[in-house]
């Protein structure tokens, strides 16, 4: 036996629901009306779900910082940052400082030289003249100036953009620790 599948009108389900129908209008509008064999969404899937749109919302911030600067050539705040905490543990560790051109050397208690310089189109850093490790990727000059307790940093970047740092070392407070 087959059945047809109709849908209903919206005065047929009224009358069901108020009792204005057959006893088999009312059997069929029962059919109609149950849900019990249907399927909705498990609390597994639903896990599942809300486990994968956690995960979109953690890895989308990271990427936020990995696209690139407004202009091609400039320097980003966050580079730049980072760039200047390197360089502020190296002058921190230092006792000593030589500045020529664009090549700045710290001496360091058991690591030897340290010694940040322009090389081509980056900022370079070495440690016992060794290795190259790229600190900022767009530096077109440089400039540095030395006290014994600070260091000031004037750098432009390829859109002749310039960016200003101090970085400082505090002897007497590492003398008392």
């Amino acid at each position: 036996m087959r059945f047809r599948v109709r849908e209903w009108t919206r005065k047929e389900v009224w009358s069901v629901r108020y009792g204005q129908v057959s006893e088999t209008g009312r059997r069929d509008a029962a059919k109609l009306l149950d849900t019990s064999g249907q399927a909705g969404f498990t609390l597994l899937e639903m896990l599942v779900s809300v486990s994968v749109l956690a995960v979109l919302c953690l890895a989308v911030p990271p990427l936020y910082v990995l696209m690139p600067s407004a202009k091609p050539g400039t320097l980003h705040e966050r580079e730049w940052t980072l760039f200047l905490a390197q360089l502020q543990m190296d002058f921190r560790e230092s006792y000593a400082v030589e500045i020529r051109e664009n090549r700045i050397q710290l001496w360091q208690e058991g690591i030897g030289t340290v010694e940040y310089f322009c090389g081509g189109e980056q900022m370079v850093r070495t440690v016992n003249r060794r290795g190259n490790e790229v600190v900022l990727e767009t530096a077109a000059r440089v400039s540095y100036r030395a006290s014994p307790t600070r260091l000031w940093i004037q750098m432009e970047d390829h859109a002749g953009t310039a960016h200003k740092g101090l970085v400082v070392r505090f002897w007497e407070l590492d003398r008392i620790g």
